[in-house]
């Protein structure tokens, strides 16, 4: 099981592109809420954050000025028909997606990911996620509309988890500025399956 900090990570990872996009929450505003000690405990974790933040916006437009964010986080449980009868079976599938778009009239999840290396080798076995499709499937059911695919949004973990130079005092914001630099040599990707 992952570190406890890692989850939190995560989540608030996930929680800040909510509130930009579904929320339209400006990025000084995100900013603040990665910046906020008690969301984020560990310093370096926050600067992480607000420096993958800051790179994520420069390299991506926000998704209100081209898309409609309908939902955010939306849960469905709905009923597993049996596939030739039709009849219900005892049995529910449920989830939780992170956002769901509308794209010239289709629909699409919206998918958010971290990922070590994201490379086209990465984006081409994206689609072997069957628990995606399935989620669209149901959440198109739930809804009752068709999920044409899904819309990811893949940011990159920093595989050189670069530390706080605190021998040598660094300021909070030096470094910050540090991390946008060595996340601003990796490509956030977002792309259609």
């Amino acid at each position: 099981r992952p570190p406890a900090h890692n989850l939190n990570f995560g989540t608030v990872w996930h929680h800040a592109l909510e509130r930009y996009h579904y929320d339209d929450f400006t990025e000084s505003a995100i900013l603040d809420y990665l910046r906020d000690e008690a969301l984020v405990s560990k310093e370096d974790n926050r600067a992480h954050l607000m420096a993958m933040f800051i790179v994520y916006c420069k390299q991506h437009q926000k998704l209100k000025g081209w898309d409609e964010f309908v939902s955010a986080e939306e849960e469905f449980l709905e009923p597993i028909l049996h596939p030739v009868t039709g009849e219900e079976h005892e049995y529910k599938q449920g989830g939780k997606i992170d956002g769901l778009v509308r794209i010239d009239e289709k629909y699409y999840l919206f998918e958010n990911k971290t990922a070590a290396n994201p490379t086209g080798d990465y984006c081409r076995r994206i689609n072997l996620d069957r628990q995606v499709h399935q989620y669209g499937h149901y959440l198109g059911v739930k809804r009752g509309i068709h999920i044409e695919g899904v819309l990811y949004n893949v940011a990159p973990k920093n595989l050189r988890w670069t530390r706080r130079n605190k021998g040598g005092h660094e300021a909070f914001g030096d470094y910050v500025r540090r991390l946008v630099v060595n996340y601003g040599e990796r490509q956030f990707l977002r792309f259609y399956v």
